[in-house]
């Protein structure tokens, strides 16, 4: 089996490449990565530029709009102007001619049209947009040689974002099932997997939030908890095999369902790299990738665990758990299991 934590990180960076395809780099996790970290700095220059008479008519322009006035709705805008600057600057489609070449121009208008200024005021969209570009001009951001705004990525920036990228699929690490068993649970945060998966931050509360964990944990730590995580560590010790007869059944029904979706999602892709793909054509190509990824992952576990025997699985309690004390298995397509 593939190592957890490399599966882990390709698929959460596919995640976020798809989330960037869909609606710009600036809205996917590592772009609002990059605005959570260098936002104080822009914060402090729209500051600044607010003061300067020369630049009263693009706030004017901006009031008008109505994306700055207030104090939400200026603090929204500075949000914004960074989405639509990573997305400007990273994206392949934004700010380009008839010819898909990124110029200055077509950057600006781009920017001005996104920050809410109108089709039709053309010139106040040129101007609003090459401020924009003036007042991102500033680190992570560079112009380059014919003064289109870019996001390089240099040495301090990587590493912010491998970082980012490291801590993220820590915390939404894809464990596989593994021949090797589970430790048990102790704790909100201590347990449940193997000893060698211990790089994933892994939780007992399948739908993290704050205030579950909270309670849980102290729950726990006071003894109450003990014989929910006495049942939990007890069905993790369980060992499962795949059922061979059903997963060749499952295989030959879903053969020709699965070919006319890579057909389909085969024809999107070529169709994108003629023309610019409407917002429906886009999710719908979204949706058959990720169904095909799905299936095919199942199946190369499945597969995999069918020639290894038996296994077994991480468990976590549900969200509903500090009620219920249900509990949920990660076994991929499940009815193909039975116990060993």
């Amino acid at each position: 089996m593939r190592d957890d934590f490399e599966h882990s990180r390709n698929r959460w960076l596919n995640q976020d490449e798809l989330r960037a395809k869909l609606t710009g780099w600036g809205t996917s996790p590592t772009g609002h990565a990059i605005r959570r970290k260098y936002r104080p700095r822009f914060k402090q220059r729209l500051a600044d530029d607010r003061r300067r008479p020369r630049n009263k008519d693009i706030w004017r322009a901006l009031k008008d709009a109505g994306v700055v006035g207030t104090e939400i709705a200026t603090d929204q805008f500075i949000d914004r102007l960074f989405v639509m600057g990573i997305t400007a600057a990273a994206g392949e489609g934004s700010g380009v001619d008839k010819d898909g070449i990124r110029n200055v121009r077509d950057q600006a208008l781009w920017l001005g049209q996104h920050l809410g200024i109108k089709r039709s005021q053309v010139k106040l969209q040129h101007r609003v947009g090459a401020w924009a570009i003036e007042i991102l001009n500033d680190q992570p951001f560079a112009l380059d040689e014919n003064d289109v705004l870019t996001l390089p990525l240099t040495p301090e920036l990587d590493e912010f974002l491998n970082a980012f990228v490291r801590h993220s699929v820590e915390n939404a690490a894809f464990i596989f099932p593994s021949a090797e068993p589970p430790e048990p649970w102790t704790q909100v945060r201590k347990g449940g997997l193997p000893p060698t998966n211990d790089w994933a931050k892994f939780s007992l509360i399948s739908s993290y939030h704050p205030n579950s964990e909270n309670a849980v944990r102290k729950a726990i730590a006071d003894g109450k908890m003990q014989p929910i995580l006495d049942a939990v560590n007890y069905l993790a010790q369980t060992a499962f095999r795949i059922n061979k007869p059903v997963l060749a059944f499952m295989q030959r029904r879903e053969e020709p369902r699965i070919q006319k979706l890579s057909a389909e999602a085969d024809r999107l892709t070529r169709e994108r790299e003629l023309r610019k793909l409407s917002w429906s054509e886009r999710q719908n190509l979204a949706n058959l990738t990720s169904e095909i990824t799905v299936w095919e992952l199942d199946m190369m576990v499945a597969n995999h665990l069918a020639d290894g025997g038996r296994f077994s699985v991480p468990l976590q309690m549900d969200f509903n758990a500090v009620r219920n004390g249900f509990a949920r298995c990660a076994v991929p397509r499940r009815y193909l299991c039975q116990r060993a």
